[in-house]
């Protein structure tokens, strides 16, 4: 017959040869794991809005550089010169260009 500590010592025995985690170990692993997988989610979430941008501002930018291009080339083909209103602001126009514009 078993006595009390016949059968505490069967438990103890059972209890290592047991290996393993427990349920709350496991369910802390679990959380520690959703909380590490959230904060690389929102690593990377972060890093895809920002890189985003980044190509919405460089494809603006070269919008508007091609933008320029085309006025400045538009104004040159008009006769719009920048160096002539440098010209007639520091009087270096030759008077020849008034006489052809009066004729």
């Amino acid at each position: 017959m078993l006595t009390k500590t016949g059968v505490l010592s069967m438990v103890s025995r059972q209890r290592q040869r047991q290996a393993g985690f427990t349920l709350i170990e496991l369910m802390i692993a679990i959380l520690v794991g959703t909380f590490l997988i959230g904060g690389v989610i929102a690593v990377f979430m972060g890093t895809y809005r920002s890189n985003v941008e980044d190509l919405r501002i460089t494809h603006l930018n070269q919008e508007l550089r091609g933008t320029m291009a085309l006025i400045t080339r538009d104004l040159k083909r008009a006769g719009y010169d920048s160096d002539a209103i440098q010209n007639v602001i520091s009087n270096n126009l030759p008077i020849s260009a008034f006489t052809e514009l009066n004729t």
